[in-house]
């Protein structure tokens, strides 16, 4: 089924050195009256690639199913901030406004260029039974691919509901880790694109893998087969059809954790880190269960000769481990490695309420 394209905003906007400022939604499937609707958006940041390298395998897969597989709608947003993804940087370049796309929505129609996209782009996602917003980790860390959302952000009387519903679609992800987001880490009125969405009754998660500037094609591939798995899960998409076109996985529980009990493991100094050897190197993997006391590797101070010549890194406290640092060159206090422990969702967002 050939997807349409459809301008966002329908108008482009003109920026002050004269230029038009527009990107564009894929929408395949039907807009039946009460049929479910699913979104798929990228390019927030500009330096995050894999999720673009997402959409646009979703927009191909897609297109080469027939009319008669869709029973939904599904819209992809591949590039959100077109400006930021032309130029690979993070935040929004024009004004010298140095402002992050995703932390001004619910933006505003009638405020400067970036709050006029960010209002235009939330209007087209809100109503829909769901909305997966796709980003990169950082390039300091080797990140466990994982989902979050934030149940906080949920309007008091609809979250336990919501929260129900979301966790049994992050279950079709094919992701190890979902995380509920517990910290209020901005009081303001503006926020990102998932929490605003999640605050006016859309159900939205958040992917997060791979690193910023590179693409991940394991990653790529797991998440176009989890996308797939969901579309099925929410009736969107015909099961015998979508298998044809490409293995789906996914179905199973991920771990659930808190932010809040995600522990880090901190640099002590600065220095030079390194894993531990290579002949050892292979009993660390993301997602693993680690015991307090495990060693992750060693840092070395790098110019006082006066000094230990190198300390050993080790884990805090038990759980699964969730990031790893792979640049060596680190401060103090920097994160050298993420620790999540594991447990009942349901006990988690009863906590929240």
């Amino acid at each position: 089924m050939h997807a349409k394209y459809v301008g966002i905003p329908q108008q482009p906007i003109e920026l002050p050195s004269g230029a038009q400022l527009q990107t564009f939604a894929a929408v395949m499937g039907t807009n039946l009256h009460q049929r479910p609707g699913l979104a798929v958006v990228s390019g927030l940041h500009g330096n995050e690639c894999n999720g673009v390298a997402i959409c646009h395998q979703m927009i191909r897969l897609l297109s080469d199913m027939p009319p008669h597989a869709f029973e939904g709608r599904v819209i992809i947003v591949p590039a959100a901030n077109p400006l930021s993804l032309g130029l690979g940087q993070r935040l929004w370049p024009v004004g010298g406004l140095n402002v992050d796309f995703n932390r001004i929505f619910p933006g505003d129609k009638a405020g400067d260029a970036v709050e006029r996209l960010a209002s235009e782009l939330l209007d087209l996602l809100l109503g829909l039974s769901m909305c997966v917003d796709i980003h990169s980790g950082c390039t300091e860390l080797d990140l466990l691919p994982h989902c979050r959302t934030y149940p906080w952000r949920i309007p008091q009387g609809e979250r336990r509901q919501m929260a129900d519903a979301i966790a049994g679609k992050a279950d079709l992800l094919n992701l190890p880790v979902l995380e509920w987001r517990d910290r209020r880490m901005d009081a303001s009125s503006r926020a990102t694109l998932a929490e605003v969405l999640l605050e006016r009754g859309t159900p939205a998660v958040v992917i997060e893998g791979g690193t910023t500037f590179t693409l991940d094609d394991e990653f790529c591939r797991q998440c176009v087969s989890g996308l797939l798995s969901l579309m099925i899960g929410e009736g969107i998409l015909d099961a015998d059809i979508a298998q044809d076109r490409m293995p789906v996985t996914g179905g199973y529980t991920p771990l659930s954790v808190l932010s809040s009990e995600i522990r880090p493991v901190l640099a002590p100094h600065g220095g030079l880190f390194r894993r531990r050897s290579e002949e050892r190197a292979n009993e660390l993997t993301l997602g693993m269960w680690v015991d307090e006391g495990m060693e992750l590797g060693t840092l070395s101070w790098p110019i006082d000769a006066q000094q230990k010549v190198e300390d050993k890194i080790a884990v805090t406290s038990a759980g699964h481990l969730l990031a790893l640092r792979r640049m060596p060159i680190v401060a103090a206090d920097d994160v050298l490695a993420l620790v999540c422990t594991e447990g009942d969702w349901r006990r988690r967002i009863t906590v929240l309420e």
